[in-house]
């Protein structure tokens, strides 16, 4: 019953938040002097969803950081459309509240009921039928929440120096990354009194689950009628993702690549969630030929996630130069665009410049250019160029079947639709530049920045939004009879289709119970409980140390990006109202990798690392174990982890004065006096 109770009351809180999100964007979006749409259609319940949401978090970016954000550009993009689409008799104010009314009364109940699917799926993942009901999250949603977290209170958008930012302001700066949804989960969680992990889980991602499925609903509103049919076979195909078999383990290089199959509620692939609606509208936009608005969305998409800029800004450009061959843009909607794109990218990039970090070591844009200059030579070109042609051949693999569909679907439009061919031509040439511009970053990227394949893998979601797409506008005008052979094979490739995304559901809930074991057997339930109503009604510093030792990540890569004190450590104080994290202060203990520039610049940015630093150069540094205590001295720690195989300084284990074990990790949870 109190499980339920649970349920219910974060449900009841996660549809205000859509309502209130959709009232907002709804009203404001009908205050602007532009062009508006039926209150009654889901085109307008998606729209406003989606401006709702660009509205919360561009004004609370732009409020913690003092303007000093990324996101101002988005309010930059506005503006320049504004001007483009200003029509002085689309305002009338009189008429606002009764179509806020209409608004609310065509929509409540269709947020009520399908947003309930996308809620639940995370709950499960989230809750557990214990007394102490919060599951940790997989690490990347630690990661995630801690990120969020960190810029709401720091007021610095940079995602490599984290904790240093609470303790040294030469780190200040922003930096590229995909901030958006984390802006979105630091309101959440700066105005609920919740975990910052469960506004994460069961809001911010479920939040954008929803919304494309309203765009989806938008995409069969275009061509028909709607019925439940639709709305229940969207739930479906939304979850579209490539198919990887396990035999495909068996060739190198397919090996270890399921994880690319990418569908929205994976759960590698939900960090791209956020990326799904922007998509959605840039291919409506299109649809209903308001090709400037669609490249909006489409530069969006830079701003929302900087791993998709280069795919992005490239493959639009390609695409803008490439208009005498597809003639999507008129003499007028070209130059429009042109002036659009050259005008948005360099304001969009002189950011980073004018608000980086400008720190000896740091990790920015100039870095990461100087490096792959210095490393150009033949052999440099040759890697580049099968760290290309590989992604791109794994992707046709795994997608293969959606690839032999869409090409299915334009034979037969081509037949029937001129319009409907021209806008797939269209889609599918935006695609093929996209990717491959992503893909040629992505090779450049992955030799010299971590994590570099995010460039190409990120961008899957476009191809599998087009496919999505591909499947509404054939099967929203198709009829069985007269049967023949061609309507048999559309029927197979229908049936394929629904049991690929029913597997991909499969799927995503085996993941999500496997890694929901995995949580459960990290530490024992009441030691989680314990400590977290112990930092949730004491008042004591937030951030605390953790002390670590080789044993303890012996199974997890030992780099500078690993042991920062906030992925690995400081797991089982993430389920408190308050953002608690812990610095590693055992970074000298350690066999740490830090011979690429990348782990070296990232392990010289860290909390104890300048501590000690600092100490040496002005000659205080006595040894490790006293820099430790003098650490927790100077910025008035209260608490610390132990880990098993932690080696804890002598000076602060005579100051304990609470102490909790967990028996299954063998952590300590300790709270100490202060020791001066």
């Amino acid at each position: 019953m109190a499980l339920f109770l649970l349920l219910l009351q974060n449900y009841f809180i996660f549809f205000s938040f859509i309502l209130i999100t959709a009232l907002l964007g709804f009203t404001i979006w009908h205050l602007l002097p532009i062009k508006k749409n039926d209150p009654k259609s889901v085109l307008s319940l998606f729209y406003s969803l989606l401006f709702g949401i660009c509205v919360i978090v561009v004004f609370f970016s732009l409020f913690i950081t003092n303007f000093k954000t990324i996101n101002i550009s988005l309010i930059f993009l506005g503006i320049l459309l504004i001007a483009k689409y200003f029509r002085k008799d689309s305002i009338n104010y009189k008429e606002n509240y009764s179509k806020i009314t209409d608004f609310a009364k065509n929509h409540t109940i269709r947020i009520l009921i399908f947003s309930l699917p996308f809620f639940l799926f995370e709950a499960f993942y989230f809750f557990n039928n214990e007394d102490f009901h919060y599951i940790i999250p997989f690490v990347d949603y630690i990661d995630m929440h801690n990120i969020s977290q960190v810029i709401t209170q720091t007021g610095q958008e940079n995602n490599k120096y984290l904790l240093t930012n609470f303790y040294y302001p030469q780190f200040h700066g922003i930096a590229p990354y995909h901030f958006f949804e984390l802006w979105l989960n630091g309101f959440l969680s700066y105005f609920l009194p919740l975990p910052g992990t469960l506004t994460l889980m069961l809001f911010v991602y479920p939040f954008f689950y929803f919304t494309s499925f309203i765009g989806l609903i938008a995409i069969w509103e275009q061509y028909g009628k709607l019925n439940l049919f639709k709305y229940i076979l969207s739930l479906i195909i939304l979850i579209t993702g490539g198919m990887y078999f396990k035999f495909y383990n068996n060739f190198q290089i397919l090996e270890f690549y399921g994880g690319n199959v990418g569908n929205l509620m994976h759960i590698w692939g939900k960090k791209s969630a956020v990326l799904y609606p922007f998509i959605i509208a840039a291919y409506l936009s299109m649809a209903m030929k308001e090709y400037i608005l669609s490249l909006a969305f489409w530069l969006c998409l830079g701003v929302i996630a900087i791993g998709v800029l280069p795919g992005i800004a490239g493959g639009i450009f390609i695409f803008i130069i490439t208009n005498f061959i597809h003639k999507s843009f008129s003499k007028k909607e070209y130059k429009t665009a042109i002036l659009l794109y050259l005008i948005f990218i360099p304001f969009f990039g002189s950011l980073y410049f004018l608000w980086g970090n400008k720190n000896e070591e740091s990790l920015g844009f100039s870095t990461i250019i100087y490096d792959v200059i210095t490393a150009l030579d033949y052999d440099f070109i040759k890697v580049i160029f099968f760290r290309t042609i590989f992604p791109v051949l794994r992707m046709v693999i795994i997608f293969s079947p959606f690839l032999l569909f869409i090409i299915y679907v334009l034979w037969q439009v081509k037949k029937n639709d001129k319009s409907s061919y021209k806008l797939l031509i269209q889609f599918s040439l935006i695609n093929f530049f996209i990717l491959t511009v992503g893909s040629i970053t992505g090779g450049i990227a992955s030799i010299n920045i971590f994590s570099g394949g995010q460039f190409f893998t990120y961008l899957f979601p476009i191809f599998i939004v087009l496919t999505i797409y591909s499947f509404i506008l054939f099967f929203s005008s198709f009829q069985l009879k007269p049967l023949n052979f061609t309507k048999v094979i559309a029927v197979l490739f229908f049936i394929f289709f629904i049991l690929s995304c029913s597997y991909n559901i499969y799927n995503n809930f085996n993941l999500q119970n496997h890694y929901k074991n995995q949580s459960l057997k990290m530490y024992d339930s009441d030691y989680l409980k314990e400590i977290t109503e112990y930092l949730n009604n004491n008042s004591i510093n937030p951030l605390g140390v953790s002390f670590i030792g080789q044993n303890d990540i012996i199974k997890y890569p030992l780099n500078a990006y690993g042991i920062t004190g906030l992925t690995f450590t400081g797991l089982s104080i993430k389920l408190t109202k308050n953002f608690h994290a812990t610095s590693n202060l055992s970074i000298f203990d350690l066999s740490i990798d830090t011979t690429d520039r990348f782990s070296s610049a990232l392990f010289k940015s860290f909390e104890f690392y300048n501590f000690v630093r600092d100490q040496k150069l002005s000659n205080n540094f006595i040894s490790y174990d006293v820099s430790q205590a003098d650490f927790i001295n100077y910025f008035n720690i209260d608490y610390a982890l132990v880990y098993k195989d932690g080696k804890l300084p002598e000076t602060i284990s005579r100051k304990i004065i609470k102490h909790i074990t967990d028996p299954v990790s063998g952590q300590q949870f300790i709270v100490f006096e202060k020791l001066r």
